[in-house]
């Protein structure tokens, strides 16, 4: 009996393990946060934070700009890296925070600011 147990312990823990690690990391829904541009002032956004056929979609949005969608969204560890073009390649590496929001930059190549998304409230 006690083997039987386990090996149906062993079993559930592989499935949860096969399950994609970005749709364990980051809670789905609309994230609020800003951005800053190298020099210029924070920028209030939200992020439509998704899982699509099993990969990580985000796209971030505000009234004046529509939505932008980002592209190679990953989650290794603690860390989200995306990258976004508006003409010029932007890419962004943020930090998961204890309270469960991300911080980081975003970078032109030439300039950084910094971005951070909160998650949807409980």
């Amino acid at each position: 009996m006690k083997r039987l147990s386990l090996t149906a312990s062993l079993f559930a823990l592989a499935a949860v393990m096969a399950v994609p690690a970005h749709a364990q990391d980051i809670e789905h829904g609309l994230w609020s946060g800003a951005i800053t541009p190298p020099g210029g002032e924070p920028v209030a956004v939200m992020y439509q934070v998704n899982d699509a056929d099993g990969d990580l979609t985000i796209v971030m949005s505000n009234p004046q700009n529509g939505p932008m969608e980002f592209t190679d969204e990953a989650i290794d560890g603690d860390e989200l890296t995306f990258w976004w073009s508006i003409g010029i390649r932007i890419d962004c590496a943020l930090s998961r925070q204890d309270d469960g929001s991300f911080r980081g930059t975003c970078s032109d190549g030439q300039g950084a600011g910094p971005i951070w998304m909160t998650p949807p409230a409980a």
